[in-house]
């Protein structure tokens, strides 16, 4: 499901870019189950490493107040990504639901985390 307009306005695009690539692959998971989306991982993987550790240095660059819990939340999608990509790799994964649980992930992570950081910056 592509993302609603409000939340095209809200997030970067760089995050733009992970939740576009989200729905790609999982458009074409669900059309062609036996794809090789390997390469879609590893673009997934490369985009998401650098989104996290480009916000992160702007957060300590900043003084953000709430930059470790923030951080942790990024390690957290991180790990879920990875893990996705893990079982993608044995057979196992990369399943559409498994790709639209770390879509709303980032969802949500948008919503909670980058709003409040947003706050932060305006303030």
């Amino acid at each position: 499901m592509p993302l609603p307009a409000s939340d095209r306005l809200a997030c970067d695009s760089r995050y733009r870019n992970i939740i576009m690539l989200l729905d790609a692959m999982c458009e074409q998971r669900a059309r062609q189950p036996n794809a090789d989306l390997g390469a879609d991982f590893e673009r997934l993987w490369l985009t998401t490493v650098k989104q996290t550790c480009d916000e992160e240095a702007y957060m300590w660059m900043v003084g953000f107040p709430e930059q470790a819990q923030h951080s942790i939340h990024h390690q957290f999608l991180c790990t879920k990504t990875a893990e996705v990509h893990y079982r993608f790799i044995k057979g196992h994964g990369g399943q559409p639901d498994d790709l639209a649980h770390i879509r709303l992930l980032w969802l949500e992570h948008i919503q909670e985390h980058d709003r409040a950081f947003e706050a932060f910056l305006v303030s």
